[in-house]
């Protein structure tokens, strides 16, 4: 069907026909334009052909370009059609939704300032999750990283031999990555 991006007043939105009931709900939705009432009855479905989809989405593209597209988004929908917005990152962080749902949190940046973090899409009242922290810069964390990493061979080196023997049987009889059949 004619589904693709439209350009609105204020960006864009992405609309979907494929089923007669989304184009009964566009035809509303579009005031009952005549050249909609041009095209075969159920033609979506049985008389679909690429002059058609080029047509209607002239058609609409026309129409659309004087909409709001939060506006003529709720529209659609509450219409039945599967029609929404084409989202800006500052449209996200505005979403009354994201908003509502504390999507986003503020975490302070060493280099970048204050900067906004996307948390969880769901929040659980035993075990909350959050974002306190900003993601680590790069080689932040090498140096603790190899010296955990030291610190544990040197525990592993300084065990007595028969304890690393009984840690090499206890391999060798559930299978090591050598020996595996996989």
């Amino acid at each position: 069907g004619p589904a693709t991006f439209f350009r609105c007043r204020d960006g864009y939105v992405y609309l979907w026909m494929s089923e007669p009931g989304h184009l009964t709900g566009m035809w509303t939705l579009m005031g009952e334009p005549q050249w909609m009432r041009d095209y075969p009855e159920r033609w979506l479905e049985l008389h679909l052909s690429k002059e058609r989809i080029d047509r209607c989405r002239a058609d609409i593209a026309e129409w659309m370009k004087e909409q709001s597209k939060s506006e003529v988004a709720g529209r659609a929908q509450k219409l039945g059609v599967p029609l929404v917005p084409v989202n800006t990152i500052e449209d996200v962080f505005q979403s009354p939704q994201m908003q509502f749902r504390k999507f986003f949190t503020k975490i302070d940046h060493p280099r970048l300032g204050e900067l906004h973090y996307p948390t969880v899409p769901y929040r659980l009242s035993a075990t909350p999750a959050s974002i306190e922290t900003p993601a680590p810069l790069l080689g932040e964390h090498t140096e603790q990283v190899l010296r955990e990493a030291a610190e544990m061979i040197e525990a592993r080196e300084a065990r007595p031999t028969e304890s690393r023997a009984s840690h090499a049987a206890l391999l060798h009889s559930v299978g090591s990555p050598d020996t595996s059949p996989l």
